[in-house]
């Protein structure tokens, strides 16, 4: 039942994420989920508003990427550089295959596998960590003494 729910809500979070992608405001849509999907208002202003903390934290670790990516860049350069440099030095031919298998295997490999770095997997991967999700079923709660309500998950102290 409980991955019912959550597939239920993967499916509406995507939705309306594709949905905003296209221009449409949140807001728009809001009778139109609630039917399709069966939530409720405030099931509905919930995921909306998790979906647009979640853009808002890629768009700001966008420029964080851009960096690092920049910065592997820079280190291939040098590396290709160093090695064109040892390859253009006269060496025996085994030598200078293996220098050239050095140079040319690695990037081969990363044209096969890229790293993710695009918008759309940043957003696929904070759906996967999304703090929702992170309690799991196991965690001890406290209750209140006189009201009985959930505090929380118990402190180890």
């Amino acid at each position: 039942m409980l991955d019912d729910d959550a597939d239920l809500y993967g499916r509406a979070e995507r939705a309306l994420f594709a949905a905003m992608r296209c221009g449409l405001a949140p807001c728009a849509l809001k009778s139109e989920f609630m039917e399709r999907f069966g939530l409720t208002a405030r099931q509905f202003n919930a995921l909306a508003i998790n979906l647009k903390g979640k853009i808002a934290s890629i768009k700001e670790r966008r420029d964080g990427l851009i960096a690092e990516a920049k910065a592997r860049i820079k280190k291939a350069q040098q590396v290709v550089a160093k090695l064109d440099k040892a390859l253009a030095k006269p060496i025996e031919a085994v030598e200078r295959q293996r220098l050239l298998n050095k140079r040319v295997l690695p990037s081969l490999r990363q044209i096969a596998t890229p790293a993710p770095c695009g918008c759309a997997s940043a957003v696929a991967s904070a759906f996967a960590r999304s703090s929702i999700w992170s309690r799991t079923a196991t965690t001890p709660l406290r209750t209140g003494a006189r009201t009985g309500n959930a505090l929380g998950p118990v402190s180890s102290s």
